[in-house]
């Protein structure tokens, strides 16, 4: 019986984009740009969205450039970048983004320090696996729910290619937000506060079980309310590509 895998692209490059810079449909300054389409809604006196649009694509709408913080390279020429942006929280659209536009900075490569730094800055735990069995080259990563606010406990598993991780997430709870974003239900039989624990019966359900598609663990700016007031500091930031 075949193993079930993640399947790690080709280009594992994600940006952490540092400035607003526009996301185009296609690799030139004179393609559409991704714009928020919003409409005024009068009994409220304020702006409903409505839709993302390349371009502004329809008369009586209010229209605002979209930017993105993360960006998944797939491929790239001198000029241009071409992958997928995340949007908001777990909009994921593909495009094109100029490399004279775009400020890069290199994410911090996700390692067991790391993990250690966020455990110490949050009081959240993360633990860092590597399993003994036939899985032995995947990277596991648990949390609580201050670590993700819609969920109570959740699972990473997957593959770490130079500091960023490409696998499958799991949570303990289910909803709209967490099924729409590519979380996969956590069996009641995995314990994450033991991970040493996961059979490989277990781990081969595990993939086997997984939504469809690829989701991306890389290090971001997040924010802070527990261990030392509202700060900033380094710690996870995901997006899902189907």
């Amino acid at each position: 019986m075949a193993q079930p895998e993640v399947m790690v692209p080709k280009h594992t490059k994600v940006l952490n984009i540092t400035n607003n810079v526009n996301l185009r449909k296609e690799p030139n300054t004179s393609s559409a740009k991704l714009m928020s389409k919003s409409k005024w809604i009068e009994g409220w006196a304020s702006y409903e969205f409505v839709a993302y649009a390349w371009g502004e694509d329809e008369r009586g709408f209010d229209y605002t450039p979209v930017y993105t913080k993360y960006f998944m390279v797939t491929d790239e020429t001198p000029e241009w970048y071409h992958g997928y942006a995340l949007i908001g929280q777990y909009e994921v659209m593909e495009g094109y983004i100029s490399k004279k536009a775009a400020r890069v900075k290199v994410p911090t490569k996700i390692n067991l320090s790391y993990l250690k730094k966020c455990e110490e800055y949050t009081e959240i735990t993360y633990t860092s696996i590597t399993s003994e069995g036939k899985y032995h080259d995947y990277y596991f990563i648990a949390g609580d729910q201050r670590s993700l606010q819609s969920v109570d406990q959740y699972l990473f598993i997957g593959k770490n290619v130079n500091g960023v991780c490409f696998g499958k997430m799991f949570s303990s709870s289910e909803s709209d937000y967490t099924n729409r974003i590519g979380f996969t239900k956590l069996p009641s039989d995995i314990n994450v506060e033991d991970l040493n624990d996961i059979s490989d019966a277990q781990f081969y359900n595990l993939l086997k079980n997984a939504k469809p598609g690829t989701f991306i663990l890389t290090t971001g700016t997040v924010y802070t309310y527990y261990a030392h007031g509202s700060q900033e500091f380094d710690g996870f930031s995901f997006f899902y590509i189907p």
